[in-house]
């Protein structure tokens, strides 16, 4: 055949001889964790390791970016909330879903911690390996210690927040 037929039965993977003869060729190729009667693929997040995929239901989906193998796939928060794109630092992959910020480990999909937005965000959260930022509707942008953050998460305490 020419081509693959998808999952949903409405798009084509190009063969590997079409591919050929344009100097390309297939590496791999997976499919996201969704429901195609209601749900769309809205964020492609990248590092050198892994690949998210991330749905208008609030599902992420991720792959290892050598192999092609889909590590895990599971709703992070409520579904059919608003998100944003995601983002990463070394060990961390960091989700808005309406209100609430998730820290979920890469390799894994475990949800290390949530945090409660105190605003609605109007951005997606910026990471580094000490700090997430997130930007609000207001016009604030606030910075959370990550160590912080993890520490009174997991001590059951309120969570603070630093004002930047």
């Amino acid at each position: 055949a020419e081509g693959q037929t998808s999952a949903t039965g409405k798009g084509r993977l190009p063969a590997e001889s079409q591919l050929n003869r344009a100097g390309l060729t297939r590496r791999w190729w997976g499919h996201a964790t969704i429901n195609p009667h209601r749900d769309k693929l809205l964020f492609l997040t990248v590092d050198e390791e892994y690949l998210f995929l991330q749905s208008s239901t609030g599902l992420v989906t991720a792959f290892h970016c050598e192999t092609g193998k889909q590590l895990w796939s599971r709703a992070i928060g409520a579904t059919d909330r608003p998100t944003f794109q995601a983002s990463l630092n070394d060990q961390l992959l960091f989700v808005i879903n309406g209100l609430k910020l998730y820290a979920v480990r890469k390799r894994s999909g475990d949800v290390v911690w949530e945090l409660d937005m105190p605003a609605q965000p109007a951005s997606s959260p910026v990471a580094d390996d000490m700090n997430v930022y997130v930007g609000f509707l207001d016009g604030s942008m606030y910075a959370f210690d990550l160590d912080k953050v993890q520490d009174r998460y997991s001590a059951g305490l309120q969570i603070g927040r630093a004002h930047v």
